[in-house]
Formats: C-alpha cells, sequence, structure tokens
C-alpha cells in the first residue's frame, strides 16, 4: 500500500462525520486499497475484493467498524450466512473481526422425522425382507444401507445430523427386538442375539 492510498482514505473519513455512514460510494474501494497494509491477527478469509458488501458502517475516529455478510457456509449448502462485525484502526493500521452471529438466507427444511422410518426398517429386519436399504450377510446378520434411507443432497450437516439421530432410534428399536449393533464391522451392522 502506498501512503497515498492511505492518505486518500484518512481525508475521506476526516471528511465525515460521527455516527453511522450511508453514503458507501467510495469507501470500500478507498479500505480495499489499504486492506493488504493492515495487521489483522486473523483474516477470517476475508479478502479486499469483499468489503463491497460492507453494512452498518460506523465511523468514530479513529475505529471504522462495518458488519459483512459471508457466504462460506452457504456455498456449502447452509441456509445460514456468517455475518462478521470488523473494527478498522486507521490510525494504527489495525484490525480485528468478532463474530456478528448468522443470518438465515434460505428457508430451513423441516425436521425429518426419524421414528417411522427406523419402524419400517425394523419391519423390513424383523420379517427378513429383501430391500435395497439391506445388504444381508446371512439370516441373522444385516447391514443397513444409511445412505439409501437418508441420502445425501441436502447441506452436508443436515445429512450428518439425520443420519445419526436415525441410527439411534434404530438401534434402540432393534435391541428391543432382540437384535444388538455388532462393533468393528462396517457401520450399521446388525446381528439376532
Amino acid at each position: 500500500m502506498s501512503n497515498q492510498n492511505l492518505t486518500a482514505l484518512r481525508q475521506y473519513l476526516d471528511g465525515i462525520a460521527s455516527g453511522e455512514v450511508s453514503e458507501l460510494e467510495q469507501l470500500p474501494d478507498l479500505l480495499a486499497r489499504c486492506w493488504n497494509a493492515l495487521m489483522i491477527a486473523d483474516m477470517h478469509g476475508m479478502k479486499p475484493e469483499k468489503l463491497d458488501r460492507m453494512e452498518q458502517v460506523r465511523w468514530n475516529q479513529p475505529i471504522l467498524s462495518f458488519d459483512i455478510e459471508r457466504h462460506g457456509g452457504t456455498v456449502k449448502g447452509s441456509v445460514y450466512a456468517e455475518v462478521q462485525t470488523w473494527s478498522i484502526d486507521v490510525e494504527l493500521l489495525t484490525a480485528s473481526c468478532t463474530s456478528g452471529g448468522k443470518r438465515l438466507k434460505r428457508e430451513r427444511q423441516q425436521r425429518l422425522k426419524v421414528e417411522p422410518l427406523a419402524e419400517k426398517v425394523v419391519h423390513l429386519i424383523e420379517g427378513r425382507r429383501d430391500d435395497e436399504r439391506l445388504h444381508w450377510l446371512s439370516d441373522s446378520h444385516v447391514r443397513v444401507l444409511i445412505g439409501n434411507i437418508i441420502p445425501d443432497g441436502t447441506p452436508q450437516q443436515t445429512v450428518v445430523g439425520r443420519r445419526k439421530r436415525f441410527s439411534k432410534c434404530l438401534e434402540q428399536a432393534l435391541k428391543q427386538r432382540g437384535w444388538v449393533k455388532v462393533s468393528g464391522t462396517s457401520p450399521h451392522t446388525y446381528q439376532r442375539v
């Protein structure tokens, strides 16, 4: 960063009143030109080209603060975007970031009721049925193909949570009927005791 970029940022900020900043036409670009010169302990993946998403900008000399919505989670399938709050000291050229929470970006999926799914699988096992959700190793030894019951296609965290709840429910229901989970084998493998 040249001294010229820093001077331009400081002059711009000196020309505005303390408090909330509503005019953001030049500020993101001016700050972006100085961004890489700031001493930042943890960048939190922030890059200067993302500064055009600044919101809730406040100027209380020498501190410029703002919120910015980050989309890393939404790219991975989450319905939430993280909101970061940044504080920039334009005199010391330091910056810090704190979590400003999260923001719902699209409608959440309804909670999956795993109990009926588990009961259906128990019924299939008890009836020794051939089904794409089961792989029979012997008459009393079965592997439940959980990916065929709760497939991928939703955010990974959602899939993991649903499968975990389903597995717990299935294990309890099978245990009541004389089936136990077999350790040391593939996950979701059960044997009749």
